[in-house]
């Protein structure tokens, strides 16, 4: 399905009206819709996509690659969403009022877009990710790799590397909503400001994730506004730049526990009113990643973070 062009919307292919489809080993590249470049899914459509190489469709407004919304739902299995461009959010995928995204084994690679470079999740929307890489992303507003709104996600191995942004988030913007992210690794993202994760109002989980490396001028790897963060058997590391900074006269709630951060309790750049929940089994040393040159964040044999995690 390659170079189409619709004035309105779905410049590939376009499911609507409680439609069903299943779409595998096909490639759909350089299409450009008005809403949506490559697939559209919408009004309870609901598509399985399989084997296939999104790549190079364009839109003006939402969804560069996959653009998904009004109750709808798409499942993508060993997929490739890469280098697709939108004017709006979600140049990868965009995911919009109350529909549902599943991806096991997916790259989202080199997508440009004006919010979420990688992915859009926004009106309460779902996501769900196992074996996800969102890698090279670019936004020039918020959330280079994901920006998250109002929605709903969980993510299982996934990671978000070099995405990057010149405001709030390089690697993974929320506001509003939950996200539950386990086995997860956030590095090696860039942005002006907050170059890992900006949390605005949302309730945020880490569970055995790494977040480290990343760049930012101002705050580094994890800044929270109104919201709560809980990290449990985590590394956030980043020996260059601050580590979890709250926003003052805001209420912040952080929970740490079993994790390895860089300047330990002192990491934390926080105000007085913020509920802090410094639990047990934190450690401040270095973790000895693999080879953080090749983005290798496996810990090798020595690593002080082996064996220590909650009991």
């Amino acid at each position: 399905v390659a170079n189409n062009t619709a004035t309105q919307v779905g410049g590939g292919i376009y499911a609507t009206r409680n439609s069903t489809a299943n779409i595998s080993h096909s490639t759909i590249i350089n299409n450009n819709g008005f809403i949506g470049g490559g697939i559209v899914i919408v009004n309870g459509a609901q598509i399985t996509i399989t084997d296939c190489l999104i790549q190079g469709n364009s839109t003006d407004e939402h969804g560069g690659g996959v653009h998904c919304t009004s109750q709808s739902e798409v499942s993508l299995l060993d997929v490739i969403v890469r280098e697709n461009t939108s004017t709006l959010l979600g140049a990868g995928v965009h995911v919009n009022r109350g529909s549902t995204m599943n991806l096991n084994r997916v790259q989202i690679i080199d997508n440009r877009g004006d919010t979420g470079g990688g992915i859009a999740l926004r009106a309460g929307s779902e996501f769900n990710a196992i074996d996800v890489d969102v890698i090279g992303n670019f936004s020039n507003g918020p959330g280079g790799g994901i920006y998250s709104e109002e929605s709903f996600s969980t993510m299982t191995n996934c990671n978000f590397l070099g995405n990057s942004c010149p405001n709030q988030g390089g690697g993974q913007f929320f506001m509003g909503g939950t996200s539950v992210q386990t086995r997860c690794v956030i590095a090696d993202n860039e942005c002006s400001r907050v170059a890992a994760v900006y949390n605005l109002w949302a309730d945020l989980s880490y569970r055995n994730c790494t977040i480290a490396n990343n760049r930012g001028e101002e705050i580094s790897e994890i800044h929270s506004v109104q919201g709560e963060i809980n990290l449990l058997n985590s590394i956030i590391w980043n020996e260059n730049n601050s580590i979890i900074t709250t926003s003052n006269n805001d209420e912040e709630t952080i929970i740490v526990s079993y994790c390895d951060i860089t300047g330990g309790r002192d990491g934390l750049v926080v105000d007085e009113q913020d509920n802090i929940s410094w639990g047990e089994g934190n450690i401040d040393e270095d973790p000895l990643f693999a080879d953080i040159d090749e983005l290798d964040y496996h810990l090798t044999e020595d690593s002080p973070c082996i064996d220590v995690g909650d009991p």
